[in-house]
């Protein structure tokens, strides 16, 4: 009976032995299994993270590149230092050089542009005059010439011999010459004989008074002198008139008289 059970008892120890054994085999074989798996998996995530990263550097541009590496800004930086050192250099050599010529520079740039502002200011106006049907012509008259021959009256208004400069004047269509003149708020003598209006004087300035009876006015309608009274001639928008005091012959430009 003891043989038996001891018999017994050495077949269930060796039984769990061999299932222990088994089960041993059964989980090294799935670690084994598992293990097997993930490799590939790890590689597989290796491999497209690999290609993402490739993909992005392949797509990346080329300032964005120089970017990362921080060299293109230092590269620029450098050049616009370079750039504005050039530069404050430069200004303090030509003014020192010649401050004078920079301040005569300057002085026409201001010129320029007020005139061009001027003149874009009178274009404006002129085109809102003329479309209401107004029109717009400039006036100038000059005394240069009794000035010069010592006529009291004209040194006394006008010591530079220029009484207008092409001022602005706003008229009615079908307007003469002479109805621009009586627009300068001047005095003005005029007589009407057979021929049409003759004017005599401009502001106390009066024909004769350049002594010896010498010295009367001219008028001219965009540079050319008609021979006709002031009355006869009218005037278009743009038309630029002018009256000057004569005394000899050829004492004003292009006039025949």
């Amino acid at each position: 009976m003891d043989f038996n059970k001891s018999m017994k008892i050495k077949a269930k120890i060796i039984l769990a032995l061999i299932l222990a054994f088994s089960m041993s085999l059964l989980f090294l074989s799935a670690c084994a299994i598992e293990g097997d798996n993930q490799a590939p998996v790890v590689e597989d995530q290796t491999s497209r993270a690999e290609e993402l990263v490739s993909d992005k550097e392949t797509k990346l541009p080329e300032s964005d590149k120089a970017d990362l590496t921080g060299s293109s800004d230092k590269t620029d930086a450098g050049k616009a230092s370079t750039e504005r050192t050039g530069i404050t250099q430069e200004s303090p050599t030509a003014e020192t050089g010649s401050s004078a010529a920079a301040t005569g520079q300057a002085s026409n740039i201001t010129v320029v542009t007020a005139e061009s502002t001027s003149e874009k200011t009178s274009e404006v106006r002129t085109e809102a005059k003329t479309s209401s049907g107004k029109i717009v012509v400039s006036l100038s008259v000059n005394c240069v010439n009794a000035v010069k021959a010592n006529v009291h009256s004209a040194a006394g208004y006008a010591p530079d011999g220029v009484m207008l400069f092409h001022k602005e004047i706003v008229l009615d269509p079908g307007s003469t010459v002479f109805d621009v003149l009586k627009k300068s708020d001047y005095v003005i003598n005029a007589s009407n004989n057979l021929f049409g209006t003759y004017v005599s004087a401009i502001q106390g300035i009066s024909e004769g008074a350049a002594g010896g009876g010498k010295g009367g006015w001219v008028y001219s309608v965009n540079g050319v002198f008609p021979n006709y009274s002031v009355s006869s001639v009218k005037v278009e928008t743009g038309d630029e008139v002018s009256f000057h005091y004569t005394v000899t012959p050829g004492d004003v430009p292009g006039s025949p008289f």
